[in-house]
């Protein structure tokens, strides 16, 4: 528990999955609002 953040700072993979995770819901959000956009 006391290691958590330096495992975490260490952790490559974790952390390449976190940006990617963002990224994609970032776009998701883009495209649903111009699909909404279109309808409207």
């Amino acid at each position: 528990m006391a290691n958590l953040t330096v495992a975490r700072k260490e952790n490559f993979m974790g952390q390449l999955l976190r940006h990617h995770h963002h990224k994609s819901t970032k776009y998701m959000s883009q495209w649903i609002e111009a699909k909404n956009k279109l309808l409207s």
